[in-house]
């Protein structure tokens, strides 16, 4: 995956223990996470640096999880005309990382999880 072309339609996951960027190429970046997840923000990671390079072409989805690991990112995405998605709290088993992206960064749409595959098609036509 580290150098593939970013492909319009594709949904990409991050191998277990490697942070997952966009380069400024299109092509996608991976790198150790030495500190673990639990310490480095993933999400977050990824999210800035999609902003970066697509602005207002991005859509990000924050999911049930705990902590606030992508917040930073939505903002960033936000910031550069791009949308926010985040799950809905009461949907969401671990609502850590909804409840922080929804206080801090005020999303464009929160949503049960059924719901967001239906808001992302929405927002991209």
């Amino acid at each position: 995956m580290h150098g593939e072309t970013l492909q319009r339609g594709w949904v990409y996951v991050a191998p277990p223990n490697k942070l997952m960027s966009v380069k400024p190429d299109g092509t996608i970046g991976l790198e150790d996470d030495p500190a673990g997840r639990s310490v480095n923000k993933a999400v977050d990671h990824l999210f800035i640096s999609a902003a970066s390079v697509y602005g207002r072409r991005v859509v990000g989805v924050v999911l049930s999880g705990v902590g606030s690991d992508g917040t930073e990112g939505l903002i960033a995405i936000n910031a550069g005309g791009g949308l926010g998605i985040v799950q809905s709290l009461a949907d969401a088993p671990y609502p850590g990382m909804p409840a922080s992206a929804i206080l801090d960064d005020h999303p464009d749409q929160i949503a049960i999880l059924d719901d967001i595959p239906k808001a992302i098609l929405q927002v991209t036509r």
